[in-house]
């Protein structure tokens, strides 16, 4: 199976990283920019490279980690091929910013019914150029999975995740 992923798919379908990076933050973070953030409350220590590559069923080098309170970014280069695979956690999630998290999504999304507290899944792409986004929120955390694979298999990898939190 080939897990190559072309350049503008892979940017078209991280492209709610850099969206939901700012999801975060609000007008209020510029009245509390003196106070000193607190850490994520999820790293991505919490998702091994070798988790992540099991579940998914593709070889990952080790997460490179971005953080920006209340938001962990891990994105985890693939051993074969070009691409990646994004794993996405958020602290101090409810539906109302899950439902922003969703927006940020391009194209069309579906819920996941029975899933978690709520789920939804995006795809970009097709072939061997798709990808697969799914997202989901239990508690306050939401984790999304952006990958070069099956939903299926996300939903596996979030299922462990979520069971280590």
């Amino acid at each position: 199976m080939n897990f190559r992923v072309p350049l503008a798919a892979l940017c078209a379908g991280v492209l709610f990283t850099a969206s939901g990076l700012l999801t975060g933050c609000s007008g209020d973070a510029k009245k509390t920019a003196a106070a000193a953030p607190s850490p994520p409350a999820v790293r991505c220590d919490k998702a091994p490279d070798t988790t992540v590559g099991s579940a998914l069923g593709v070889e990952v080098a080790p997460a490179n980690e971005t953080d920006q309170v209340p938001v962990t970014v891990c994105t985890y280069a693939l051993k074969s091929g070009a691409g990646v695979v994004v794993l996405r956690f958020q602290s101090v999630v409810d539906t109302a910013r899950f439902a922003e998290i969703r927006q940020g999504f391009s194209g069309k999304t579906s819920d996941l019914a029975g899933f978690h507290d709520e789920a939804f899944t995006s795809s970009t792409g097709t072939g061997t150029a798709a990808l697969n986004s799914l997202a989901a929120r239990k508690g306050s955390i939401a984790i999304v999975v952006t990958a070069p694979v099956a939903v299926d298999k996300e939903r596996a990898l979030l299922d462990q995740v979520f069971a280590g939190l």
